[in-house]
C-alpha cells in the first residue's frame, strides 16, 4: 500500500485501500503501480547489462558497467517520479531540494558518465593509458 503513483484508468492499476491514500487523493481508487514500474525498469536494465557485458566483455573497460549502471539509474528514477505522488522534498545539510532539482542533478550525473565513458574509450583507441 505504500510507493503507488498517480490516479490512473490503465488495466493494471492498483486499487489502495482509503486508509493508506493520501489526502489530496481520498476521491480517486485507482493508481499507477509505481513499485511494479521499478521493478521492470531494474529487470530492464540488467537484462541490458548483461547482453552489453556478454557482447563487448572485449571492450569494456575497468567502471564501464558501473557507469551505465548509473546512467540507467538515473533515467529510471527521473521517468519513476514522474508517476510517484509521495515524491517529498529532500533535507541535504539543511537545504531542502525539490525532487526537480534532484532529478536535474541525475540527469547531468548520467549525462558525465556517459562522456566519462566515451572519453576513455576514445583515448584508449588513441593510445593514451587510462
Amino acid at each position: 500500500q505504500e510507493l503507488y503513483g498517480r490516479p490512473t484508468d490503465v488495466p493494471w492499476a492498483i486499487t489502495i485501500d482509503p486508509l493508506y491514500r493520501l489526502p489530496a487523493y481520498s476521491e480517486f481508487s485507482r493508481f499507477h503501480p509505481a513499485f511494479l514500474y521499478e521493478s521492470l525498469w531494474s529487470l530492464l536494465t540488467f537484462v541490458i547489462l548483461i547482453t552489453i557485458l556478454r557482447r563487448f566483455s572485449n571492450k569494456l573497460l575497468s567502471g564501464d558497467l558501473m557507469a551505465l549502471y548509473l546512467i540507467f539509474y538515473a533515467i529510471g528514477r527521473t521517468l519513476l517520479e514522474m508517476v510517484r505522488l509521495d515524491s517529498r522534498t529532500m533535507n541535504l545539510a539543511g537545504v531542502e531540494l525539490n525532487m526537480a532539482v534532484a532529478t536535474f542533478v541525475s540527469l547531468i550525473l548520467a549525462f558525465l558518465m556517459a562522456v566519462w565513458i566515451a572519453v576513455r574509450h576514445l583515448r584508449l583507441r588513441n593510445g593514451e593509458r587510462d
